[in-house]
């Protein structure tokens, strides 16, 4: 998912065409190393949008088992190295083993941008504004970790980066997802007064209560996902959160249906 457009995380819909139904399941076995001398790295694995997620075992390995393909990008995140997305197809991947070659992050040579408090405090709160929305379901959800995100001096007038080094924590107790979200690239146009940013979101489901299974359910039907979903399984508008046919790629940072 990388674009310059803007790329919103709204509270209650993310990416939703990127949904699509799932015909297929597949292992997926591999390991994850530095690139320079192969040694074992610790990371997390995941499918974009989606809670289905591993990690490696002290010699790098991982095994993804009896998964669903999805149309979505498969992201490896090991700290102190570059976010590597892989676009898995089922093909050229079924019986093979991966070896995913990580690359370490240089030192920045942009120095970062010391904002008087106020100032600091404002721009944080626009972007997660940004990130979140400004709906009511979006009042619900917690950033945990806020002082990840911090600001870098661009090459370009009255622009700022932003960066974070570890994902994002966003609390949904609404939904009952805690979702991390991995921070790409991003700047600040003070110009237009915009933030811009592209980044990948891993799921964790908290434990479903009932009121979390109304809530998504309320979400769901009737909306943009619920729509295409039946419209591409032909089935008309009946398809439910709770059919193993509809099940969800991408959630939605407040989203309807469980993966």
């Amino acid at each position: 998912m990388s674009t310059n457009k803007v790329n919103k995380l709204y509270c209650f819909v993310l990416l939703l065409l990127f949904s699509l139904p799932v015909y297929t399941q597949t292992n997926i076995t591999g390991r994850v190393v530095d690139e320079k001398n192969n040694a074992p790295l610790e990371a997390s694995l995941f499918f974009n949008n989606t809670t289905i997620s591993t990690i490696t075992n002290s010699n790098g390995e991982f095994h993804f088992d009896a998964i669903r393909m999805f149309n979505s990008e498969l992201v490896i995140f090991s700290p102190g190295y570059e976010l590597l997305v892989y676009k898995a197809i089922e093909k050229q991947i079924e019986g093979r083993r991966i070896i995913f070659k990580m690359q370490k992050k240089q030192g920045s040579t942009v120095a970062r941008v010391v904002l008087a408090t106020n100032d600091n405090n404002t721009m944080k709160t626009f972007f997660f504004q940004d990130l979140l929305g400004i709906t009511e379901e979006a009042k619900t959800c917690k950033i945990v970790n806020k002082d990840a995100i911090y600001f870098e001096s661009a090459n370009i007038e009255k622009v700022l980066n932003v960066r974070a080094d570890t994902p994002l924590v966003i609390m949904n107790n609404q939904f009952g997802y805690k979702i991390n979200y991995y921070l790409e690239d991003g700047w600040y146009d003070d110009s237009a007064g915009t933030f811009y940013f592209t980044g990948y979101t891993r799921y964790e489901d908290m434990g479903v209560s009932k009121r979390n299974l109304k809530k998504r359910e309320q979400y769901y039907y009737g909306s943009t996902l619920h729509f295409y979903r039946s419209m591409i399984n032909r089935r008309g508008l009946v398809t439910s959160p709770g059919d193993p046919s509809a099940v969800a790629q991408a959630p939605a940072l407040c989203p309807a249906l469980r993966v």
